[in-house]
């Protein structure tokens, strides 16, 4: 998850605002529903099944079990580690 979050970061740095951060690379996400289904769109091409549900980024690889990632903060800044 964090290596699809640097990945969207570092090609879509317009989806970030790097003056306000909470900390570390907690940035300020200006577009949350393309900085989402950007997340989302990285695992898929990494062989995961990757959906945004509104709160939290669900992702598996087989369909035995999956993974729940809140990748935000309640106030809209990146949440690494998820």
């Amino acid at each position: 998850m964090n290596e699809a979050i640097a990945i969207v970061e570092n090609e879509h740095p317009e989806l970030f605002d790097f003056s306000h951060s909470r900390g570390g690379l907690s940035y300020l996400v200006r577009d949350t529903d393309r900085y989402t289904a950007g997340v989302a769109y990285v695992l898929s091409t990494r062989g995961f099944c990757a959906i945004w549900d509104g709160e939290e980024i669900a992702m598996k690889d087989t369909n035995t079990f999956n993974e729940q990632y809140d990748i935000l903060t309640f106030e809209g800044y990146v949440r690494w580690g998820g």
